[in-house]
């Protein structure tokens, strides 16, 4: 009804709320979150597709990516603070690979600082993706970097069916605590259909 009648600052957040197009409805135009949801919650026993690997779980899509695989930082920030205020148990992060560049870095850092602090307050644990752009990230001037200064922060990569580090996945001891199967992965897609997808996400 365009009107925020639960006061929580968001217009009409009634499914989770899209920093991309300011609006509740955050629904994926790139396929990674919709295949994280499918992985994580798809309903079990109903004979059709996937089963989750927690079916029972409620999910709240927050969207800051927009349809080419891009994001803006502030757009970032605003959906680890809405994920805090709704006081989610967990947040599932699809990061893409991100550097900082000189001219932003200050700023950008001190938002990161700043967000992991309510994130820290809120003891609420993130899982972020490492990225599967192939990149080391050891040099740690990249956003995950800046995010794994929060205990609350798991960073995770790929491995293939051989427990083999893809080409496509980010790696680097500062920046990534552990890696999962991230090849060829059967789950839910956009449009009610189910694709394999790559990715360290």
């Amino acid at each position: 009804d365009q009107v925020d009648d639960d006061q929580n600052g968001y217009v009409d957040d009634f499914v989770g709320y899209d920093f991309v197009d300011h609006d509740g409805l955050p629904y994926d135009r790139h396929g990674a979150g919709t295949a994280m949801a499918g992985i994580i919650g798809a309903v079990a026993d109903n004979g059709v597709g996937i089963r989750g690997i927690a079916p029972e779980i409620s999910l709240l899509p927050v969207r800051f990516i927009d349809g080419s695989g891009q994001f803006k930082f502030p757009n970032l920030v605003s959906s680890i603070e809405y994920a805090v205020k709704m006081k989610a148990d967990l947040i599932v992060l699809h990061l893409p690979s991100y550097t900082f560049k000189p001219s932003n870095a200050k700023v950008e850092k001190a938002m990161v600082a700043e967000v992991l602090k309510k994130v820290d307050a809120a003891a609420l644990p993130i899982v972020v993706s490492a990225g599967s752009s192939g990149l080391n990230l050891s040099k740690g001037e990249d956003l995950l970097t800046a995010l794994r200064l929060s205990s609350n922060v798991i960073a995770v990569t790929s491995i293939d069916k051989n427990e083999a580090r893809p080409a496509i996945a980010n790696f680097g001891r500062a920046a990534v605590e552990t890696a999962a199967p991230g090849e060829a992965v059967l789950s839910t897609a956009p449009g009610n259909s189910y694709q394999e997808l790559s990715s360290t996400s």
